[in-house]
């Protein structure tokens, strides 16, 4: 669901941002406005702009300025964004517990770690 009228304000505020008429107090209002919102964009903009809240325009590097420019089209686009949570490093953990199982039972059959033990004390 697209908010036209929120997305215009947010713009407006990164628009004031970029001309050095904004300060945190602005984005901290406009933050807690646009966390419950039910259009994704508007969600996802304002988490980026609490990481600009503190700095002034002056101070942005050209990465930062153009990422703001970006972020300024999808406000300004009917483009609406969406993100799936995936399940991170899922099949990682029971390989990496197997192949520790291996590695260990590899050892006692051959008898390493009473070599390697008896070796160590004298």
């Amino acid at each position: 669901m697209i908010d036209r009228e929120r997305r215009n304000q947010l713009a407006t505020l990164i628009r004031r941002y970029l001309d050095g008429k904004a300060d945190a107090a602005d984005f901290e209002k406009c933050q807690l406005e646009n966390y419950i919102s039910a259009d994704q964009a508007i969600y996802h903009v304002s988490l980026e702009l609490s990481y600009y809240s503190e700095k002034t325009a002056n101070t942005l590097s050209k990465q930062d300025w153009d990422y703001l420019q970006r972020l300024l089209l999808l406000l300004d686009s009917n483009s609406t964004v969406s993100w799936q949570a995936a399940p991170y490093r899922l099949w990682t953990q029971p390989v990496a517990e197997a192949l520790l199982v291996i590695c260990l039972v590899i050892a006692l059959l051959t008898g390493f770690t009473q070599n390697y033990f008896c070796t160590l004390s004298r």
